[in-house]
């Protein structure tokens, strides 16, 4: 063998293994999908989420795939989208809101789902304990019903002449939900009229029906459509002379009178926080499910001089924010 035909082997050797080092050295990318009621809560995801788990060393286009379904407010798209991310082999799945989580279930029995958000995941029968879930869901549960009776008295606070209080309220929101609202109202001494919405097209007959009750107010609870929604749902209330009272900062920013609720950026950061846990192997059984631990209110002075509503000082003394 002569000294060049030698020399090219050994060349040709040493780019091979260069070559299988670099393969094994290669980061594997992993699949994350996201099912959503509604664009706004991709919106967030990519706000927020995105940006922890790249801090935490998974970053899309790199070594992570983002596939999104999102249903434009329509629900009963819901399953049909799920059965889609199923044939993605998502490695872990965000499902925002019960409907998502649900649909998600039924078709991806075996994946890992992080919810963000979720409702009472104990009460549905996703999670043994919120520290010990014990099974596929893992992620942020929202406390909707004990936020909702907060909201409900924040409402007679701001309005203390109010008689009758409209509810707008989801579909998929539990009976006992309604049954402890209409009890605090009472307590309260306010006459409620509920009044279903589960996409924008049932507006018109929900606050159709919320008029014909002679409502003075409204309530908006808890529900991904509402936000996604909040400027439509607002000029309704304001043609009809109604101050609304909110959820999300985001919506008092948008014209609510008020809201109370969680910091959506903090839980929507958290949400990719657990996400990476799953990403590097954690079990979801073995994640504690979280809650929102700091709560803002948000008051709307523009909205309240519109309006002639006039805010009680301590309410404004307690506020986190106030929009002038």
């Amino acid at each position: 063998m002569s000294c060049i035909t030698r020399a090219r082997e050994v060349l040709c050797c040493m780019l091979l293994a260069v070559g299988v080092a670099a393969h094994a050295q290669a980061p594997a990318v992993s699949t994350l999908c996201m099912l959503a009621p509604g664009a706004v809560s991709v919106d967030f995801s990519r706000q927020f989420t995105l940006p922890e788990l790249a801090r935490r060393g998974f970053r899309e286009g790199e070594n992570l795939r983002f596939i999104v379904r999102e249903a434009g407010g329509q629900l009963a798209e819901l399953p049909r989208l799920a059965a889609e991310l199923a044939a993605q082999r998502c490695d872990v799945v965000v499902a925002v809101a019960t409907s998502a989580i649900r649909a998600a279930l039924q078709a991806m029995p075996t994946t890992p789902i992080v919810m963000g958000f979720g409702d009472d995941p104990v009460r549905w029968g996703w999670a043994a304990s919120l520290q010990r879930p014990g099974g596929q869901v893992t992620g942020v549960a929202m406390q909707a019903h004990e936020a909702d009776l907060k909201r409900l008295q924040l409402t007679r606070e701001l309005l203390p002449g109010l008689k009758r209080l409209g509810v707008l309220m989801g579909p998929t929101q539990r009976p006992e939900h309604r049954r402890m609202l209409q009890a605090t109202a009472e307590r309260l001494g306010l006459a409620l009229d509920i009044a279903e919405a589960a996409r924008p097209e049932d507006f018109d007959r929900a606050f159709a029906a919320l008029r014909q009750a002679r409502s003075e107010a409204l309530l908006v609870t808890s529900a991904p459509v509402y936000l996604a929604s909040v400027k439509d749902i607002v000029g309704r209330a304001q043609a009809s002379g109604w101050p609304t009272v909110c959820d999300w900062q985001e919506m008092a920013r948008a014209g609510c009178l008020a809201s109370f609720g969680p910091v959506i950026g903090e839980l929507r950061t958290r949400v990719g926080a657990i996400v990476a846990q799953v990403l590097r192997g954690v079990r979801p059984a073995d994640i504690p499910i979280e809650q929102p631990t700091r709560f803002e209110l948000t008051l709307n002075q523009k909205s309240a001089r519109a309006l002639g509503v006039t805010i009680p000082q301590a309410l404004r003394l307690r506020a986190d924010e106030v929009v002038e």
